[in-house]
């Protein structure tokens, strides 16, 4: 899952549910699953924890959606780029 030269990922407001559904400690294990997917692709053993398990389910097809969608961009972006990229601009005056 990983792409290279991108360092970071979303986690979005409507999440923090999830986050409250957990303890503190399943939180914390859920932000290192989610790490740990992010950067290495795999998905993490969840000690038998259904709840933290279908946490993280919802979580990674979220990373999922937004890996693709920054896939799509970077797509475009390189179309673009290989056209020649934005026309210069024309000083007004």
């Amino acid at each position: 899952m990983a792409i290279p030269g991108k360092n970071s990922f979303l986690l979005y407001h409507d999440q923090r549910i999830i986050f409250d559904s957990l303890s503190d400690a399943q939180a914390g294990q859920l932000i290192k699953m989610l790490y740990a997917y992010s950067d290495e692709s795999k998905i993490p053993y969840t000690n038998g924890d259904a709840l933290l398990g279908m946490a993280f389910s919802i979580m990674k097809s979220a990373l999922d959606r937004s890996q693709e969608k920054y896939k799509k961009v970077i797509a475009r972006n390189k179309e673009n780029g290989s056209r020649g990229g934005r026309p210069p601009k024309n000083p007004v005056g």
